[in-house]
């Protein structure tokens, strides 16, 4: 990943422009903005820690100076190219652990809010509702109602978004593709049901329209509001319990339909030992 701020500036300085700017404004009606910005006020952030005891950490932002960088993460190597916050943060009188990674324009960004003590862990790592340091199992046990997050991933051609801006309900996911040939829209918005309802399935839209030279006309689209004789839909319809976890992590997912063990993923594959030596 190059090195490049968030948001074209990690400081709340208004300097926001462009693609940047229209991905925050999409994002900043939940309960945290979402917009891959710094909560602390510049000038205000903690000083220099020790490994294990430093509360705020910033590294590789253009235009922000490095702190902490050095005393590295959870024991793994310090990364030098990506974009990098992680911060303790106050909302609602509960502490949270606010994380950003990546840059939206650079083709990569996740900003997460996650519940926590305010603390720091003898390895380095901010005690939070999920107590896991990265890669080390089992992973995926945060309480989702104690969890906001916002994932980008975009190359020109194919852009997803997984927004989740409000702790108490679930995320919004969505897609599209644009190229000479194609144009594609995917849209499952599952922000107005709560993780103790099952019931309701979210709305969808999907769209496909063949727009190259050789496109049969209108003959090869499909819109799943109009062209689907019948539907079965159950993306939404999923509950979370609470676990014995720190704020109710560790809990059980249950399925209307189906079901997905997220103990049985190695997100270890999802690591690109390139950009993370």
């Amino acid at each position: 990943m190059t090195n490049i701020r968030f948001g074209h500036t990690i400081l709340k300085t208004g300097m926001a422009t462009g693609l940047s700017l229209a991905l925050a404004q999409a994002a900043g009606a939940g309960d945290f903005n979402l917009d891959f910005i710094q909560d602390t006020p510049p000038g205000s952030e903690p000083g220099a820690g020790s490994f294990g005891t430093a509360t705020f950490m910033r590294c590789n932002v253009s235009g922000a100076s490095d702190i902490n960088c050095a005393t590295g993460l959870a024991g793994y190597t310090p990364d030098t190219t990506t974009p990098f916050l992680m911060e303790i943060v106050e909302s609602g009188g509960k502490s949270y652990n606010h994380v950003i990674i990546g840059d939206p324009t650079s083709g990569f960004a996740q900003d997460v809010y996650v519940r926590g003590d305010g603390a720091v862990t003898s390895n380095g790592a901010f005690t939070q509702n999920e107590g896991k340091i990265p890669l080390s199992p089992p992973q995926a046990t945060a309480n989702p109602k104690e969890t906001a997050i916002r994932q980008i991933l975009q190359d020109g051609e194919v852009t997803m978004e997984f927004l989740k801006d409000f702790l108490a309900t679930k995320p919004k996911i969505s897609a599209t593709v644009t190229t000479p040939e194609i144009s594609y829209t995917f849209d499952m918005d599952m922000r107005s049901i709560n993780y103790d309802t099952d019931t309701t399935a979210a709305p969808l839209n999907s769209t496909l329209a063949l727009t190259g030279a050789s496109a049969p006309g209108t003959d090869g689209n499909f819109n799943s509001a109009a062209g689907v004789q019948a539907s079965n839909i159950t993306g939404g319809r999923y509950t979370y319990t609470n676990g014995g976890g720190s704020f109710g992590s560790g809990g059980s997912y249950s399925y209307f339909e189906g079901s997905y063990d997220t103990s049985a993923v190695n997100w270890g594959d999802f690591r690109d030992p390139l950009q993370n030596p």
